[in-house]
């Protein structure tokens, strides 16, 4: 996804994972120069922005605010990194299963 890529540039934060799904996406990255909060409001109406423009459509994308959680030891780390890497097995979008 481009926009996680300009924005990490931009902001300065730490991409670990993401899994994008048809209606909400897992993120697991690490604060930069601004609060998550920020971060992102800017992420997901650049996203939208986008996605309007490119399914020629108007309005609202997602419904809710995001959800976060702090992940404060390497072993959760690694637990919500295995998570988010085999979504894609559990959805039924793959047959393979991710590699760590």
């Amino acid at each position: 996804m481009a926009v996680l890529y300009t924005y990490r540039k931009k902001i300065g934060y730490d991409l670990y994972a993401y899994f994008l799904m048809g209606n909400h996406v897992h993120l697991l990255l690490k604060e930069g120069k601004e609060i998550l909060a920020n971060t992102m409001k800017q992420i997901g109406a650049s996203y939208v922005y986008w996605y309007n423009w490119q399914y020629n459509r108007k309005g609202h994308l997602f419904q809710d605010r995001y959800k976060n959680e702090a992940v404060l030891d390497d072993a959760y780390f690694l637990t919500v990194l295995r998570c988010i890497h085999q979504n894609p097995l559990k959805a039924g979008l793959t047959e393979q299963r991710a590699v760590l």
